[in-house]
């Protein structure tokens, strides 16, 4: 069976170093971008099977990204799950409304963020 492929995006390189090592371990393949137009690029690209996003990075913020990737014919049936420091409401309603398939609040667990990305790609029929 082919290893799922994860997009990790997040101006937190030390977060994505984690996110790294939680993922390998668990058999995932990884790849990084630390900003919105890199990580675009990258979607395109790998057509992962599925993309984790922060909100708050600087220049092209989390929201942004899933627009452009929702927009376009090529990712716009890539799950994403929203990552973020902001537990407020209008931060998880915005993210619904874009189409994100889920949100986790950082910080998270190992376990929460496991059966998180398991779920989705459940839920899409890859999992």
């Amino acid at each position: 069976m082919m290893k799922k492929t994860i997009l990790a995006v997040d101006d937190d390189e030390e977060l994505l170093g984690l996110l790294e090592h939680i993922l390998l371990d668990s058999d995932y393949q990884i790849h990084t971008a630390t900003n919105g137009k890199d990580a675009l690029k990258l979607a395109r690209k790998l057509q992962p099977d599925l993309i984790l996003l922060d909100i708050l990075m600087p220049g092209m913020n989390g929201y942004e990204v899933l627009e452009e990737l929702k927009r376009d014919d090529d990712t716009a049936m890539i799950p994403v799950i929203m990552l973020s420091g902001l537990n407020d409401e209008r931060s998880k309603v915005k993210s619904a409304e874009l189409y994100s398939e889920s949100y986790l609040t950082k910080p998270f667990t190992t376990t929460e963020l496991l059966s998180k990305i398991e779920e989705v790609l459940r839920r899409r029929g890859g999992g």
